[in-house]
């Protein structure tokens, strides 16, 4: 993999997150609900984005900046 040394880019090692997301509407055509859930992250794995940047508090500056963790979410949509 290539980076850039002059935008600070890092070498990071390689990784696969897993996101699950869903969605399901209910009601007539006039008036709708949806709602929607899902996890990001689901093995809460530590990771570093690749242009994520760069911690800069120590001498070296060379920390990445690690990934969001697992996340939850939902929503609910009402269309009228």
């Amino acid at each position: 993999m290539q980076v850039d040394e002059v935008r600070n880019e890092l070498h990071v090692p390689g990784y696969a997150l897993v996101n699950l997301r869903t969605g399901y509407k209910l009601g007539s055509d006039a008036r709708n609900f949806r709602f929607d859930a899902g996890v990001d992250n689901l093995g809460n794995r530590n990771c570093a984005l690749p242009l994520g940047g760069r911690y800069w508090a120590d001498k070296t500056g060379m920390t990445q900046v690690p990934g969001p963790g697992r996340s939850f979410y939902a929503g609910l949509t009402y269309e009228f």
